[in-house]
């Protein structure tokens, strides 16, 4: 059923700046950790860019609250997330302007980053020791 006037289309969502942005970090990251990935790298972006608990509340590492949402390790933890960017990103953005949008994905990035860290804590779900990574 159709409102007044209004037609129904099937598409993909258009490459907004914002969504671009965001797909060319994720991207660029995924790339250099594909090509210089060996176990010592790992073990270091994880341990210093991945959201540890332990190191962001009692060694101040506080950039790990935004860092981990750019970090992934596999192709289809990397795929899926940056398809969500792109399908939800594109239409928020589209709807609310760049900044807005912005706004909602990088509350959303550090309100899952300190829930991880209370649930953490809380041995709910999660340890302080455990490394979460992913924009997912």
């Amino acid at each position: 059923m159709r409102g007044r006037g209004q037609e129904m289309t099937l598409s993909f969502p258009p490459f907004s700046r914002a969504v671009i942005g965001l797909l060319g970090i994720n991207t660029a990251v995924f790339l250099v950790l594909s090509a210089f990935g060996t176990r010592a790298v790992v073990d270091w972006v994880e341990q210093y860019l991945g959201l540890v608990p332990n190191m962001t509340i009692f060694h101040f590492a506080i950039w790990q609250i935004v860092t981990y949402s750019f970090v992934h390790f596999t192709f289809w933890h990397w795929f899926g997330n940056m398809l969500g960017i792109w399908m939800f990103g594109s239409t928020f953005e589209g709807a609310w302007g760049m900044r807005r949008f912005l706004e909602l994905y990088f509350v959303g990035v550090v309100g899952a980053a300190l829930t991880t860290i209370i649930f953490s804590f809380a041995h709910i779900l999660t340890t302080p020791n455990t490394v979460t990574i992913g924009a997912s």
